[in-house]
């Protein structure tokens, strides 16, 4: 019987996706579970895995294509025999340049296999992976090569003169810009935002940040790490902001599930760190650091960014003052960080300079009021002037 493999939907909002590699071809066995291709989403590179065992009778979708969700890609025998005549045929939509093949120095014309996140990688520099030597097994290309390949001097040669100057270039977009494009330009037109601000002072947090990582050389805290944290607390003592807006009423959360944005080549991404007032700063650290490594290789799952009251964005560890942010539905509040800086403060009528840091909430008006809101901010003004009520 010839089964009808379809592109799942793996992650809420996803509608569409770039099957990138065939890891079984038209012949091949595959178990129920095992992975058969690669698909890139908007947001990540995801497994699809087979629900049934069979064999791959014929691959509908080729390598490079954008298929919608819930379309065939592929027909599985789980019988071992032949596909009957109805079957949708393979569509004639090559890509010009298939990443799978390799390079002109191979001329054997064989397949190498590539890493997601080598391919991953690849996109966000722009990077043509027939030209990438892989180091792996059999020739696989990993994230590594594609690095050390993106640091080699350009091998272009300079445009030649010619009677025009080319004033402006047209970029494709991504799947992951045109993404964010909708969502940003969704969120502003169906969340009415207001904005609350406080500074809060922060010398506090650097001599507790630098107590602990001195106090165990293996950690490695950093501000945002306390700010992620406290504004976790914040959320747990302010529970009427810890709630989002759904069509059936109002959804209140009984843990902190914080979205933390990570800045990628090509884009942003904003996996969701689970039950963050649960952890300790130590474990918060580490988990904090291990989400940013995989966000930033192509590693990270499209389930992990997934869920959440709230999210952070830390612009300040760039040099930026202050700034408001963008609320990223169904989330209902957006925390925007701004950077440290001296101010003279006068404190019992003492003029003294202090460390100074801007902090801007954005909050869905729909679900959560001003006066609401003003308490969740003055609660976490209030953990950053004690940051020991965190430990």
């Amino acid at each position: 019987m010839a089964f009808k493999l379809v592109l799942p939907q793996v992650g809420m909002g996803m509608q569409d996706g770039t099957i990138t590699e065939w890891l079984k071809q038209e012949g091949d066995a595959v178990a129920k579970g095992e992975i058969v291709c690669e698909v890139e989403s908007a947001k990540s590179v995801v497994e699809i895995e087979s629900p049934v065992a069979g064999t791959i009778a014929k691959l509908i979708v080729e390598e490079g294509v954008l298929v919608d969700v819930q379309e065939v890609i592929a027909i599985i025998d789980q019988e071992g025999g032949d596909v009957s005549p109805d079957e949708p045929p393979v569509e004639d939509n090559k890509p010009e340049t298939k990443l799978t093949q390799k390079s002109q120095d191979n001329s054997g014309g064989e397949r190498v296999q590539i890493e997601p996140q080598a391919r991953w990688e690849a996109k966000q520099k722009n990077i043509d992976l027939t030209l990438v030597n892989g180091s792996g097994p059999g020739g696989r290309i990993t994230w590594e090569d594609v690095l050390a390949y993106s640091k080699k001097p350009s091998q272009q040669d300079s445009p030649t003169g010619s009677g025009s100057e080319v004033e402006e270039d047209i970029l494709p977009l991504t799947p992951m810009r045109r993404a964010i494009a909708e969502r940003v330009s969704l969120a502003k037109q169906m969340v009415p935002h207001f904005y609350l601000k406080v500074t809060c002072a922060v010398d506090e947090l650097n001599k507790l940040r630098e107590e602990i990582n001195h106090r165990d050389s293996k950690a490695s805290i950093t501000l945002n790490d306390i700010i992620v944290k406290a504004f976790a607390e914040a959320l747990s003592k302010t529970p009427e902001a810890n709630v989002t807006w759904h069509e059936r009423g109002i959804r209140r959360f009984k843990q902190a599930d914080l979205a933390v944005a990570v800045a990628i080549q090509d884009g942003l991404l904003t996996p969701v760190v689970e039950n963050v007032s649960g952890k300790s700063l130590e474990q918060l650290s580490i988990e904090i650091r291990d989400i940013v490594k995989r966000a930033r290789t192509g590693k990270i799952k499209q389930n992990e960014m997934q869920g959440g009251s709230a999210g952070i964005s830390n612009l300040g560890m760039f040099g930026v003052e202050e700034f408001t942010a963008i609320i990223n539905p169904p989330q209902s509040l957006m925390l925007a960080v701004g950077a440290a800086h001296p101010i003279p403060v006068v404190e019992n009528g003492i003029l003294r300079e202090k460390m100074m840091m801007s902090l801007q909430l954005s909050v869905d008006h729909r679900v959560i009021d001003g006066v609401v809101a003003a308490a969740l901010l003055n609660e976490l003004k209030a953990l950053l002037a004690r940051p020991r009520m965190l430990l």
